[in-house]
C-alpha cells in the first residue's frame, strides 16, 4: 500500500509542477491528516534567531519558517486545499521529535540536524542550511579557540547535537576538569554568559551571531574557535511516510532551483552581515538540479 500511494503522489508531478491535485482518497499518512483538519501544525522555536522564534509582536518568523511556509504552499496544491491554516507550535529542543512522532506537529521548522541517531524516531527532508558549532564568549576572556576553555566551564543548548558533541569533548583527557551546563534556550545561555556563570556558550555559529548581534553587551561579546562540526539543517518529518517526504523535497527543489531561497536569504542575513557560505551554495545548486 505504502509503495502505490508513492506512486499515486507521483502521478500528480509534471516536469516539477502538479499536474492535478490528488483526491481526498489518493492521499495518505501526513498528507492525509493535513487534508483532513484543513491544518498544517509547524513546531517552531521562541529564540532561535534567525532560523526560528517570535518577534516583537509575538509572531513566528525566520529562514526556517519561511522555508517551511514554501512547502506549505506546495502542500496546498498537493492536497487542494487553498484555505489550509498554518498553526504554530513553539517547540523547546527535546520535545520536538516527541511531538513530531507522536502527530502534534506535522513537521519541525527551526535548527535541527540530521544525524542518524535521530532517524532512528523521525524522518527528513533534504538539507537546506549548512553550519558549524563554535563558541560565544566574552572578549576579555581569553578564549580563542576549544582549547582555552580546558577547565572552564562551557553552556550549550539542551538536547541539541551541540550538546553531545561538546559532552564528549570533555570526556577527552585534555579536559578533565571542564564542566557542562545545559540550558533550556538561547536566551539562558547568553544570560549565563553575560553574568559569568559560563566562560563560553556553543551552538551553531549562525546562530551565535545572532545572538551577539542580539545581547545587550554584543560589544563585550564575540564568536571564536574553529568549527568543531559540521552539520546540515533539515525539515524534521515523521519517518515512513515517503508521498510526504516527496513533496517536501520536491517543494525545496523548486525554491533552490528558482533562486528563490537567495532572497530568503538575503533577508534574514543581510542584516546580520553574513554572506553566503560556500557549502549552502553547494547546497543550493546540488538541490535545485533534482527533479
Amino acid at each position: 500500500m505504502r509503495i502505490i500511494g508513492l506512486l499515486i503522489v507521483v502521478t500528480c508531478f509534471s516536469a516539477g509542477q502538479f499536474a492535478r491535485p490528488c483526491l481526498a482518497e489518493d492521499l495518505t499518512g501526513t498528507l492525509k491528516k493535513i487534508k483532513d483538519t484543513g491544518t498544517v501544525t509547524l513546531g517552531t522555536r521562541e529564540s532561535s534567531k534567525p532560523f526560528s522564534y517570535l518577534d516583537q509582536d509575538n509572531q513566528t518568523v525566520g529562514f526556517s519558517v519561511d522555508v517551511c511556509r514554501k512547502v506549505v504552499d506546495k502542500i496546498k496544491i498537493v492536497t487542494a486545499s487553498p484555505g489550509l491554516k498554518i498553526k504554530y507550535l513553539t517547540t523547546a529542543p527535546s520535545a520536538r521529535i516527541p511531538l513530531l512522532a507522536n502527530g502534534t506537529i506535522d513537521m519541525e521548522c527551526s535548527t535541527t540536524s540530521m544525524s542518524l541517531s535521530r532517524m532512528r524516531q523521525v524522518g527528513f527532508s533534504s538539507p537546506f542550511f549548512v553550519v558549524g558549532a563554535r563558541i560565544l564568549t566574552k572578549t576579555d576572556s581569553g578564549v580563542k579557540d576549544w582549547e582555552d576553555l580546558k577547565g572552564k566551564v562551557i553552556g550549550v543548548p539542551q538536547g541539541t547535537n551541540g550538546e553531545k558533541t561538546v559532552k564528549s569533548l570533555v570526556e577527552t583527557p585534555p579536559f578533565k576538569g571542564t564542566e557542562v551546563i545545559t540550558f533550556p534556550d538561547h536566551a539562558a545561555g547568553v544570560l549565563a554568559l553575560e553574568t559569568d556563570r559560563i566562560d563560553g556558550y556553543v551552538t551553531d555559529d549562525v546562530v551565535l551571531l545572532s545572538l551577539r548581534d542580539d545581547a545587550r553587551s554584543k560589544n563585550q561579546l564575540a564568536v571564536v574557535g574553529r568549527p568543531l562540526t559540521f552539520e546540515t539543517y533539515a525539515i524534521v518529518i515523521r519517518r515512513d511516510d515517503p508521498d510526504f517526504k516527496l513533496v517536501v523535497d520536491t517543494a525545496l527543489a523548486e525554491l533552490y532551483r528558482s533562486g528563490e531561497i537567495h532572497d530568503i536569504y538575503k533577508k534574514w542575513f543581510g542584516p546580520l552581515d553574513v554572506p553566503m557560505s560556500e557549502a549552502n551554495s553547494y547546497v543550493y545548486k546540488i538541490g535545485g538540479i533534482v527533479q
